[in-house]
């Protein structure tokens, strides 16, 4: 529950609230409107040539995400010319009011959140007039609307309420901001004799105004006015009051919409910031402003002159409050890098503070990336959402898994969007637990997630607190400042290490399958390109940084944290996935471009490139034959022709290799995995089960899952048909089955020389409230699972006995899982899917959902997918889990050509992967990530196959940090190492 909403605990001083408000505007005379509507916005140079109708206070003007443009007219009585007269306008939904230029003046907004409701308004609907109208004394009005849905405000109809000329009593209006702080300070006070006088003042004031009249208002202000004299101790906290949006790039309304609002918030921003020269406004995503910048130049100048002056600060190092589970670790390094760059660019600010206030858990190998891309300082409320176990600390130090530590605070109202109240300082005031350590805590204030920012009300209601010592002293303020105040008694706060996992919102692991499909695939692709590409540079071809650049930051757009999760509304996944199949087939034509320059001949031969940094071997069918090949990590190699001669085998029941065999059920599900070379069975009870879980509906509904769920009904898909095929290396078991109108088919595959059991999956899925998973019983398990994350690895418990196992019953993971025993293990590995639950002797895949909220159709269609059950003698250092997790999901580029691509580097050292290989950025150098995968110290002999002049090693932004001499490089547990070669 928001803090404020202690209020309504004192239904007498709401109603006084809501009398006192109701009488600061004062109406004159309705105002006539014109409405003219879309379903996508309409430009401006067109409004004048639209045909509109006139529209009545209750009337329908539209649906979600329709757009409209709003004409109001209207006369000012002569006798109000002189007088403080606004327009008071509530449209239904956001509008934008712009002058005759379309330069933007005003925001205007319907009610969104509890906030608005003491607005002096209610909301924003105020319209300033300017000296000319008055002076001629006609209202004309243009605002360029639209209509989008918020939790509190569900989806229907947008309706148009009034459009009102009003006198606005200024006197009112501030013993209205006087009497609600002081409201607020008497929920919040336990000391009972101030709370006593508080209680005197608020009754006395009230009671003297009869009907409104000045003389009344004065002496009401004048009585009220002593609530600053009632203590003279100060309060032993203080707070630093950061105003922010919060602005979610998509989520109840499509991206479109998101480009309207943040000129809307913006424009909220400056005007407020005109009125108080105290305020400061964050801004903490740079693709809001890019937009800005490409769509209001004019808003933008007044932006950067802004953020020159100190009123607005810039927030945040990534190029959007990006998802940090599913993302792989090169996608957070480009979030960094284009997010800081812009900022630098732009308005020559080196961003040191890490902003994700509203994202869904945070992998364990974050405080890394950050403190390497120059970021100290991280901020975040969401942990204070964990449904069983209270996070312990509100500011600590995180360290990561390989030892980095970065500085966390973690606004301990536990809100992104703070009423500002005195309710609000108390509770942040309770839940700070270090604040005996260091007495300053942030309050981040403003109407979030819709955007908006902070109003009036709320900085009118700071400015009084600030003069109120019986409350926690509050300051407008910087996060940077407030941030280098804290670090300066870092090592006074506690420690945190591994990753901080949000114990809600775990069903966005899984929904909007299709989505994080995507996301994989174009990653991996991109990682493709940028490797060829940089042999063809070498080569002499002109490196495509410009489309590599426009490439990336679309895809990082698509990963901010309400549309790769899953938690947005139908119209933002159609339209993603549309842009996702352009951007997977103009990178196909890029990648097809750099063969073909790479190529040296057509002579009939086929090729084979592996992009992966190991080295792999693989069948491919051509047009009758079967090829081989064995191919060096990120190179090439001729793919030879080969016999009949093959092991693979398969019967009614089983398919078995060389290495494995592999027993059916009745019912589809694998019953016997056999490894015949080390006489061992894999199988305790089953294998690969298709089962359908009940998933029941949450408020959250696309965001969380049941922590019972696997207590509940369950059903295994119903197998109506199989068939055995042999072609060559390749046995196939395909498994047809159905549930009501969902249809699976399932290859489940063994290939000669394979350790591997692949799992091909096509699925079209027709359920509600079902969850489908693959469920592993396997032979050998053990106290924990090593689970792939970002550039390393995390382990986790599979116990389900404490408050904290029981809460992690989901749990997030990139390629693979391992579970190992003393001396053999099994690894799921997978290439799109990353919600796992490994507990109680199962590992059970989440496959796919079906939530109704925010998207009625969320993975309801057409799925692609494949996993692989991988047993295996030894640990993961011993066995082949890392390099399968990268060949399954890098597959091999083969192409019917002869290709000529050496080794750039060669590693020798199995724990050390070499992650990425690209040109750099902003000089003629390669750029080579690495990182240590084992979590143990090592050292490492590289040897390179191009010529360089001088070689540095570098942060993850590519400043040089310090050259590199000899051939042999030094790691800690799990580093991310980066290497700039000078050509």
């Amino acid at each position: 529950m928001k803090a404020e909403w202690g209020i309504y605990k004192y239904p007498l001083l709401v109603y006084r609230i809501h009398t006192i408000r109701k009488h600061i505007y004062q109406k004159i005379v309705n105002l006539d409107a014109f409405i003219t509507t879309d379903d996508e916005p309409i430009p401006f140079e067109t409004i004048h040539n639209r045909n509109y109708r006139p529209i009545k206070p209750g009337q329908k003007w539209g649906k979600a995400y329709t757009c409209a443009w709003f004409h109001f007219k209207g006369m000012i009585p002569e006798q109000y010319r002189q007088d403080h007269i606004v327009c008071c306008i509530d449209i239904g939904g956001e509008g934008l009011h712009v002058d005759e230029y379309n330069e933007p003046l005003d925001a205007i907004n319907s009610r969104i959140t509890f906030m608005d409701y003491l607005q002096p308004t209610w909301d924003l609907r105020v319209i300033e007039i300017d000296k000319s109208a008055k002076g001629a004394g006609t209202i004309d009005i243009w605002i360029d609307a639209g209509f989008n849905g918020k939790i509190i405000q569900p989806f229907g109809n947008a309706r148009f309420k009034y459009a009102y000329l009003v006198l606005c009593r200024d006197d009112i209006k501030e013993f209205y901001f006087d009497y609600l702080t002081l409201a607020f300070a008497y929920a919040a006070c336990d000391d009972g004799e101030i709370k006593n006088k508080i209680k005197l003042l608020l009754d006395r004031s009230y009671n003297s105004i009869k009907n409104y009249l000045p003389q009344q208002i004065a002496q009401a202000q004048k009585i009220i006015s002593a609530m600053y004299d009632l203590s003279q101790s100060p309060h032993d906290v203080f707070l630093t009051a950061v105003g922010q949006a919060h602005l979610d790039l998509a989520w109840l309304w499509p991206i479109r919409e998101s480009k309207r609002k943040a000129v809307r918030t913006f424009i909220n921003a400056l005007q407020n910031i005109k009125l108080y020269p105290e305020f400061v406004f964050g801004a903490s995503q740079p693709q809001m402003l890019e937009w800005i910048k490409q769509g209001q130049p004019a808003l933008y100048d007044a932006i950067k002159k802004a953020v020159k002056s100190g009123a607005i600060e810039l927030q945040g190092g990534m190029w959007v409050e990006c998802d940090t589970n599913v993302p792989c670790g090169e996608s957070l390094v480009r979030q960094i890098y284009y997010g800081k760059q812009f900022f630098k660019e732009e308005f020559n600010c080196n961003i040191t503070t890490c902003w994700l206030p509203d994202a869904f858990g945070f992998n364990g190998n974050l405080p890394q990336i950050l403190k390497k891309s120059g970021i100290d300082y991280f901020c975040t409320i969401k942990l204070a959402w964990n449904e069983v176990n209270k996070f312990p600390y509100t500011t600590f130090n995180w360290v990561g898994i390989d030892g980095s530590s970065v500085i966390v605070h973690m606004p301990p109202e536990g809100d992104y969007t703070s009423g500002a109240t005195p309710l609000c300082a108390k509770r942040i005031v309770e839940n700070f637990t270090e604040k005996n350590i260091y007495n300053n805590a942030l309050m981040v204030y403003g109407n979030g997630d819709g955007g908006g920012g902070p109003t009036q009300t709320h900085i009118e209601l700071i400015k009084r607190q600030q003069k109120l010592k019986y409350l926690p002293m509050v300051q407008f303020g910087k996060a940077i400042d407030y941030f280098k105040r804290l670090d300066t008694v870092k090592n006074m706060l506690p420690s945190y290490q591994g990753e901080l996992y949000l114990e809600k919102h775990q069903g966005t692991y899984t929904t909007q399958a299709l989505t994080k499909y995507y996301n994989r695939r174009i990653e991996c692709m991109l990682h493709d390109c940028e490797f060829l590409a940089t042999c063809a540079y070498l080569k002499g071809f002109e490196y495509p940084h410009d489309f590599l650049e426009k490439t990336w930051k679309e895809v990082l757009l698509y990963q901010f944290h309400d549309i790769l999760p899953g938690s947005s509304v139908k119209r933002v996944y159609d339209e993603c996935t549309e842009r996702y199949k352009v951007l997977a087939q103009t990178l196909q034509t890029m990648i097809n471009t750099m063969v073909d320059y790479l190529s040296e001949s057509d002579a009939g031969s086929i090729s084979c490139i592996n992009t992966t940094p190991f080295t792999r071997t693989e069948y491919v069918k051509g047009d009758s034959s079967w090829y081989w090949c064995k191919v060096e990590g990120y190179s090439n190699a001729l793919m030879k022709p080969v016999d009949g001669n093959f092991t693979v085998t398969g019967g009614d029941s089983y398919v078995e290799n060389d290495l494995l065999r592999v027993e059916c059920a009745r019912e589809g599900h694998i019953i016997s995995v056999y490894d015949k070379i080390n006489g061992k069975e894999i199988c305790s009870d089953y294998m690969n089960k298709l089962v359908l879980y009940t998933d029941p509906f949450r408020f959250f509904n696309a965001w969380d899952i049941d922590s019972n769920y696997h207590t509940k009904r369950k059903i295994a898909l119903k197998l109506v048909d199989y068939e055995i095929h042999i072609d060559g290396p390749k046995v196939i078991r395909r498994n047809y089955y159905r549930h009501g109108t969902t249809s699976l088919t399932q290859d489940i595959i063994l290939y000669e020389g394979k350790p591997y059991i692949e799992c091909a999956t096509e699925c079209d899925y027709h359920e509600t409230f079902k969850m489908l998973r693959a469920d592993f019983a396997p032979s050998v398990y053990s106290p924990t699972v090593t689970c792939d994350i970002q550039f390393g690895n995390i382990t986790r418990s599979t116990g389900n006995t404490t408050s904290i196992e029981k809460a992690q019953y989901e749990i997030c993971v990139h390629k693979w899982v391992d579970v190992s025993g003393d001396d053999y293990g099994i690894s799921l590995i997978n290439d799109c899917k990353y919600g796992h639950r490994v507990k109680d002797g199962i590992i059970s895949l989440n496959l796919l959902r079906s939530p109704v909220y925010p998207d009625p159709t969320a993975d309801r269609g057409r799925h692609t997918f494949r996993y692989a059950i991988y047993p295996h003698k030894g640990n993961l250092q011993s066995c082949a889990t890392i390099p399968l997790g990268y060949h399954f999901n890098y597959p091999p580029i083969i192409v019917k050509k002869q290709v000529n691509i050496k080794p750039l580097i060669t590693v020798h050292n199995n724990g050390i992967v070499v992650e990425t290989i690209k040109k750099a950025e902003k000089e003629d150098a390669l750029i080579i990530r690495m990182y240590e995968c084992f979590g143990q110290p090592t050292t490492a002999t590289i040897n390179v196959g191009f010529a360089y002049n001088t070689v540095y090693e570098t942060d993850l932004l590519e400043n040089p940090l310090q050259q590199i001499q000899g051939n042999e490089l030094k790691f800690s547990r799990f580093e991310i190492k980066t290497l700039l070669f000078r050509l």
